[in-house]
Parts: structure tokens; C-alpha cells; sequence
């Protein structure tokens, strides 16, 4: 009985430890061309920030990162599940919670790493691809209509756990999590969707008095626009320094003679004839 307690108190660990693993702050800390995602912008180390800091491809790549740890976790427990008898019937779900924990508290960072949406996502998609595709959807619905992600991040997980309530044969679609009563899944989807949504608290409260940033959706105009005005501040600033060290240079020969001029030549021989004589 002990045995079978360690065994499953172990895989709770390593889910913590993966959830541990921060890439947006591998990928960016110690790196020359990068600042530490956790020194820029908001200084959250998730994809949002990532996207905003360091360009979309960036932080669509941290997303998917993010959201396999817990998505894979999740397929590897449940095949475990179905062949390992020595696994409690709730050791997948409880395991995956504690990813997004490790992802909030990562050890490794000194417990400060993002807020969990993604590998929330990622421990859906375990659960099921057919609901995370139905949260996906409803996700970027959100976000394009409001331009808020951190409200879609808190609405959307509440949803499909109300639907996976709802639909008490969803789980048996596509899920690798199986032989189990239909609510546990939701069950533990809804308490992940609370830990998510408390580490999203700033956020709340951002848009209780709408001060919380709108992501900019910028078409091809907007960039080659915004790359000209760039070019022009650069060219503009080059242009300020090169004023300024003309006018310190002129300023420079105002105080100290030209002695290669003809003038001063004149008045150094006549101080010479003067000694002589």
C-alpha cells in the first residue's frame, strides 16, 4: 500500500518539476541580442508577454512550449493508466494541476513564472483535442471582439468545464485519460480553471478599471508605416549628434588659436624680435 502511495506521489512531483520549466525565460535570459522576459514589459515570463516583447512567432513558439508540457504529461499518464494498475484512478488529472502550478511557482526561478493559461490548454488537449479546439475558437472569438488575452484566459476555461459537465460522454471522443467516472476530468478542469484565474488577479483588476493593455492587431500597412517612422527617428537622432559635434568642434577653435594660422605665425615672430632686440 506504502508503495503504491510513493509511486503516485512521485509522478505528482515530476509534473510539478516539468511545470518548472520556464522556456520564455531560458530562451531570453543570458542571451545578447535578448533581456530577460522577466525585465521587459509587463515582466510576466509567459507567451503574451513574450509576443509583445519579441514579436509574435516568438510568442506563439513559448505557447506551444508551455502547452506541451502538460499536454504530453497527460497522454503519457493516461496510457500508463490504462496498463498500470498501481495508478489511483485521479493521478492524471491531479498530476496535470500541478504542471500549471510548477508553471506559476517554478522552482527553478525563484517561484515566480507565468500565469498557466497555456499549460491549462495543453491539459485540456490531454483531456480532450475536441474541447480544446472548441476552447481555442471561442478564445481568439474573445480576444479579436475585446482585444483583451487575459480575458479570454480566464472566461474560456470556465466554459468548457461547464460543457464538459454538460456532455458526459465528451471524454470518451478522444481522450487517453479513460476508465473513469465522466465528471472527474471536468471536475479537475474547473479547479484549474480557479488556479488560473487567481494568478490572472492583476489582471482582473486591470480590467475592473480598464487600464488592462489591448493587444495590437497590425496589418501590412501599419508595419511598413511604423518601420519608416523608425528609420526617420534614427535618422533624426544621427542627425541631432552630428549637429552636436560640429557645434563643439566650432566651439573648440573658438577658444584655442589656429597655430598654423598666418596670423598667429606674425605674432610669434614678433615676440621673437622683440627678445632679440
Amino acid at each position: 500500500m506504502l508503495e503504491k502511495i510513493l509511486f503516485n506521489f512521485l509522478w505528482i512531483i515530476v509534473a510539478y518539476l516539468i511545470g518548472s520549466i520556464n522556456f520564455s525565460i531560458i530562451f531570453t535570459k543570458n542571451k545578447k541580442n535578448m533581456k530577460n522576459i522577466k525585465e521587459v514589459g509587463s515582466g510576466n515570463a509567459g507567451a503574451t508577454n513574450a509576443a509583445r516583447v519579441y514579436g509574435i512567432k516568438f510568442g506563439v513558439c513559448i505557447f506551444i512550449l508551455d502547452a506541451s508540457k502538460s499536454f504530453w504529461l497527460g497522454f503519457l499518464l493516461g496510457l500508463l493508466q490504462s496498463n498500470v494498475t498501481a495508478f489511483n484512478v485521479i493521478i492524471p488529472q491531479l498530476s496535470l494541476i500541478f504542471v500549471i502550478i510548477g508553471h506559476i511557482f517554478p522552482i527553478y526561478f525563484n517561484f515566480k513564472g507565468g500565469k498557466g493559461a497555456s499549460c491549462l490548454l495543453g491539459m485540456i488537449a490531454s483531456i480532450s483535442l475536441f474541447i480544446a479546439a472548441i476552447g481555442t475558437i471561442i478564445f481568439f472569438i474573445i480576444v479579436i471582439l475585446t482585444r483583451y488575452v487575459s480575458l479570454g484566459s480566464i472566461i474560456v476555461p470556465f466554459i468548457l468545464a461547464l460543457l464538459s459537465f454538460l456532455c458526459p460522454y465528451w471524454h470518451n471522443i478522444d481522450s487517453t485519460i479513460t476508465n473513469q467516472i465522466f465528471w472527474f476530468s471536468p471536475l479537475f478542469i474547473f479547479i484549474a480553471s480557479i488556479i488560473v484565474t487567481l494568478s490572472h488577479w492583476q489582471n482582473i483588476g486591470r480590467l475592473i478599471h480598464k487600464k488592462e493593455s489591448k493587444i495590437q492587431f497590425i496589418n501590412k500597412n501599419q508595419k511598413i508605416k511604423k518601420f519608416y517612422e523608425n528609420k526617420l527617428k534614427i535618422n533624426l537622432v544621427n542627425k541631432n549628434k552630428l549637429e552636436k559635434n560640429q557645434k563643439n568642434k566650432i566651439h573648440t577653435h573658438s577658444i584655442i588659436p589656429d597655430l598654423d594660422s598666418n596670423e598667429n605665425n606674425s605674432i610669434i615672430d614678433d615676440a621673437i624680435n622683440m627678445k632679440k632686440n
